[in-house]
């Protein structure tokens, strides 16, 4: 039997729970070796659905602690914070995958439809580019030096 359609090896790995009602062995193997973390079957409780939701958050070794430096800029992934030499400040999450787009291209030019797909994916709307103007609008011009 072939493996759900969205248990495909995706690059990073996503952390993926995959809820299904489908209760077949080969389909449960099939998913996890193809990356999900986990494969849970209906009819199942909501407090054993939310356990396997906090192993998977205690288990998430990875971003504890993961740091991204982009010239003097710091991100800590795992708290969603910015520091560039003077405290920490907290990000919104918009906030933060913006900073995160742009110091994994430090150096580097982007273009913007690049930089919205990467947030947003491939479905972006003029609100959510507006979104993104104003919270790149918010960002001193002497971050961009």
């Amino acid at each position: 039997m072939r493996a759900w359609p969205g248990c495909t090896r995706a690059t990073p790995a996503p952390r993926v729970l995959v809820l299904s009602c489908i209760d077949d062995v080969a389909m449960k193997v099939s998913c996890l070796e193809l990356g999900a973390q986990d494969y849970l079957t209906k009819p199942f409780s909501l407090a054993e659905f939310l356990a396997r939701v906090r192993v998977r958050l205690r288990d998430d070794v990875h971003q504890h602690g993961e740091t991204i430096r982009a010239g003097d800029l710091v991100l800590d992934v795992w708290r969603l914070k910015a520091d560039i030499g003077q405290g920490p400040v907290a990000l919104t999450k918009l906030e933060f995958l913006l900073l995160r787009e742009l110091a994994d291209h430090y150096g580097q030019p982007l273009r913007k439809e690049d930089l919205l797909a990467s947030i947003w994916g491939s479905t972006s709307t003029p609100a959510r580019t507006s979104s993104m103007s104003a919270c790149a609008g918010c960002v001193p011009s002497s971050a961009s030096t």
